[in-house]
């Protein structure tokens, strides 16, 4: 077994490992709502009472709240959500499902009141699950085709390499993984062992290692969970150097030559960017003129908003304060500018993304600000804080119009490939900039591009960020 598959086993495992992390972040937004009853949520999507879920309704919840999702995307997430394997979500799946990993499923499903209806913001949180799932199956699908495509695919060695005893501990996978310099924390490791221990013992046997390296779609699917399990040793981790190792994961990106370069989606990205570059020149402008108010700071405007001084702001927090400045936001509005602005997607701004909310991020406009001592604000203040806010609302409710038109006429993959020149899987600076160049964009404009696509902040645009950001965001209301 080479080194180079060794190390693509670990950057899957530390990938997987830190999806997961992120999806139970997700879940706890979903399982703190207010509102929220797990049973209630079950019966919504199971409309006909059978008392399971299908495929065809899980299908049906996507197309219905705009998630893209093909009908195979539908199948894998429910044999990912199916823990006894019969084919169907039972309640009991479903909650194990939704319920993040670090809580009680029973306290959960007995500690909340039932309810005849779920709420929007319950639905649309659902909705978060969703969608973060099928990213993380995606990902995780390209991963494990990259690790079979580049080297000979050969699970016993694999498993061998991780740990020389009959089950897998935590430890030995952590061990495993950081012995290639790839980061990763012990409690998403858990989380990952959590996820594929299918006997609740707190380690991996061989097979519910194979249920991680083969997704079980495939034609040689049967081939992982029917193999012996292993005896013996392989490969042992010591012998395998680090000091080669390349410190950036390797991308399996797959593009298909046949379509090309289209004239058609390079004019409808051309439409996209100008549409929200547009937009977002608007919003800075508006900025600029409430950082140049004498008597604006940002630590007062946060206060306005976190009136409860608990150092970060909520929906609730937000959708209030916008009222009490007469504004009058839908709860898609709110959820909208949220998802936007909420970089970490713990539900919450905090006052570093508060400042990207209100404030230019030209450096002269923060230094100025950063200069000034708190005050109160005077009424042309609050008219340039209330013109920022009412220029949001309008911004994501065009946007979110924007996505929906957009997506019924675009391939999002074919688009994507248009600016990924190299195949890679990312959309690099400067792939960006050649190709906005060609299209005779202004020389700031890439930086209004990256700010709105490159979530995590990495200087590319993955492909995730890419349909992320040109995908309706809100699910349809009854």
């Amino acid at each position: 077994m080479s080194q180079d598959y060794a190390y693509n086993l670990a950057i899957l495992l530390a990938a997987l490992s830190e999806k997961l992390s992120k999806s139970d972040l997700v879940k706890k937004l979903l399982i703190e709502q207010k509102d929220f009853e797990p049973y209630t949520l079950f019966r919504f999507l199971d409309p006909n009472t059978m008392q399971s879920l299908t495929v065809s309704e899980i299908f049906q919840f996507c197309i219905d709240n705009e998630i893209k999702c093909s009908n195979k995307e539908a199948t894998s997430l429910l044999k990912w959500w199916d823990k006894d394997g019969d084919g169907v979500l039972n309640f009991s799946d479903f909650l194990n499902s939704i319920v993040p990993g670090s809580c009680n499923k029973n306290d959960i499903a007995e500690g909340r009141g039932r309810s005849s209806k779920s709420s929007y913001s319950v639905k649309y949180a659902f909705a978060r699950v969703v969608q973060r799932e099928l990213s993380l199956l995606t990902e995780l699908e390209n991963n494990r085709n990259g690790l079979k495509v580049r080297i000979k695919f050969n699970s016993q060695d694999a498993f061998h390499m991780i740990t020389t005893h009959p089950h897998m501990a935590p430890v030995d996978i952590f061990k495993f993984i950081t012995e290639f310099r790839v980061p990763v924390l012990m409690s998403d490791v858990l989380l990952l062992v959590n996820k594929f221990d299918t006997h609740q013992k707190g380690h991996l046997t061989y097979l519910d290692f194979c249920e991680i390296l083969d997704s079980g779609l495939g034609k040689d699917s049967k081939s992982c969970r029917n193999s012996p399990v292993p005896s013996g040793f392989v490969t042992p981790r010591s012998s395998l150097s680090t000091k080669s190792s390349p410190q950036r994961s390797p991308t399996f990106w797959k593009t298909n030559d046949s379509w090309g370069h289209t004239d058609i989606y390079v004019k409808s990205l051309i439409t996209a960017l100008n549409f929200q570059i547009s937009l977002d020149k608007q919003l800075e402008g508006l900025q600029k003129e409430l950082c140049l108010m004498h008597d604006f700071t940002l630590v007062e405007a946060f206060k306005l908003f976190d009136d409860n001084y608990n150092g970060f702001i909520t929906t609730w927090d937000l959708e209030k304060s916008m009222k009490m400045l007469e504004l009058s936001p839908t709860s898609e509005e709110v959820f909208l500018i949220f998802r936007r602005y909420d970089r970490d997607c713990d539900g919450k701004l905090n006052f570093s993304e508060f400042c990207q909310f209100v404030c230019t991020r030209e450096r002269n406009y923060m230094n100025l600000l950063a200069s000034r001592p708190e005050r109160p604000f005077s009424d042309q203040t609050f008219g340039a804080l209330i013109g920022v806010l009412q220029c949001h609302i309008r911004i994501e409710s065009l946007a979110e119009g924007f996505r929906r038109d957009f997506i019924k006429k675009n391939d999002l993959y074919k688009a994507f490939g248009v600016i990924d020149k190299d195949q890679d899987g990312f959309i690099s600076t400067d792939e960006l900039k050649r190709f906005m160049h060609g299209c005779t964009f202004g020389s700031k404009d890439c930086d209004y591009i990256m700010r709105r696509y490159d979530k995590n902040g990495d200087g590319m645009i993955s492909y995730a960020e890419f349909v992320q950001e040109l995908t309706p965001q809100a699910p349809k209301r009854e």
